[in-house]
């Protein structure tokens, strides 16, 4: 796995910290709509920030040898 392998997936890993963490402010501020949502928000614009920067040269990108691509 190489640093640049990282860089293409980044979005993806993105999406999954951020549900993860909608679950643990859920967890821990349960029945409280405020945090989970603002959690949700951040994680949606981190990854739409991170997919808007993978992509922004508008070039195909591969990860794991050609197994993960992004176009």
């Amino acid at each position: 796995m190489s640093f640049n392998d990282i860089i293409v997936i980044s979005p993806f890993i993105a999406a999954v910290l951020a549900a993860a963490a909608i679950l643990v402010v859920d967890f821990i501020f349960p029945g409280r709509k405020v945090p989970a949502l603002l959690t949700a928000f951040l994680g949606l614009g981190l990854t739409a920030a991170l997919t808007l920067m993978v992509g922004a040269d508008g070039s195909t990108s591969t990860a794991f040898n050609g197994v993960y691509i992004v176009d």
